[in-house]
């Protein structure tokens, strides 16, 4: 008799051992599953794979301003994930739900982005909506339709501004935007002329391709220009002189995270 309650006092042990895990694995390990969305059923809301320190990444070129709004960064996700742990932040989809809304709480009056889910799992984050540059807010999953017993989960969100590609640079560094960028700094002109021939800045256009996308970069009298871009390889093109804008030869450059590229752009290389 002894023998048989010490099996049975070891497999107690075990299973809640394995219910623990289970709980806090829901959190830890934030990775949806997958089936449809079905009434009495609880689950987490879930922000780019996180359900606690959660941010997002908005496109906000130039100076960061107060109020300042831009469109969420492409590449992110918001997830609904269930069975969930009872922690307060868990949502139940009561007697009716069969939905789940996921929206952006914010103080701005923009229009923010809502994606709706009837099945768990992941869905990219729109970048049609408005969100703020900067502070902090929340994601509320909301079960539809709604009932007496059904219950949201709201994830709280920091928001990071990010500059697209180019974008422009303050002082030595990105104006806005996280440290994942380097900086091209330039110069324009031509190179040569009388003795003992140099390279003399001037005003124009550099033509930059990149790894993902291809603008121009209009350049001052002073022939100086500062691009805060994502690491990799570019060309340069630089352009002036006349209207009709004559074009130099391209130079290449490579950027690394959080590291300055120096680089001259000549549009003429005169005798």
């Amino acid at each position: 008799m002894v023998r048989k309650t010490t099996i049975r006092l070891t497999s107690c042990i075990v299973l809640s051992t394995a219910l623990v895990t289970f709980a806090f694995g829901a959190v830890a390990g934030a990775k949806s599953a997958s089936g449809a969305i079905a009434p009495h059923q609880t689950f987490i809301g879930l922000v780019n794979g996180d359900q606690v320190k959660a941010s997002v990444d908005v496109d906000c070129p130039g100076p960061a301003r107060l109020g300042q709004t831009g469109h969420p960064a492409g590449g992110q996700t918001l997830g609904v994930s269930s069975p969930a742990p009872a922690i307060a932040w868990t949502g139940n989809t009561g007697s009716r739900g069969r939905s789940i809304t996921a929206g952006f709480v914010t103080a701005s009056a923009a229009a923010t982005p809502t994606v709706t889910f009837s099945h768990y799992g992941s869905q990219p984050l729109p970048t049609t909506g408005m969100l703020p540059c900067s502070g902090s807010g929340s994601v509320v999953f909301t079960p539809l339709p709604t009932s007496h017993s059904a219950g949201s989960s709201k994830v709280s969100i920091t928001y990071v501004a990010t500059c697209t590609n180019p974008c422009p640079v303050v002082e030595g560094r990105p104006a806005s935007g996280r440290s994942r960028h380097g900086v091209i700094a330039g110069q324009l002109g031509y190179e040569g002329g009388a003795y003992p021939g140099k390279f003399h800045r001037t005003a124009g256009v550099v033509d930059v391709a990149g790894p993902k996308n291809a603008s121009t970069v209009t350049v001052p009298a002073s022939g100086r220009f500062t691009l805060a871009v994502t690491p990799g390889s570019y060309t340069l093109t630089g352009c002036g002189g006349t209207n009709d804008k004559q074009c130099g030869p391209p130079q290449d450059v490579t950027v690394k995270a959080q590291k300055t590229s120096h680089v001259q752009v000549p549009w003429l290389l005169a005798p």
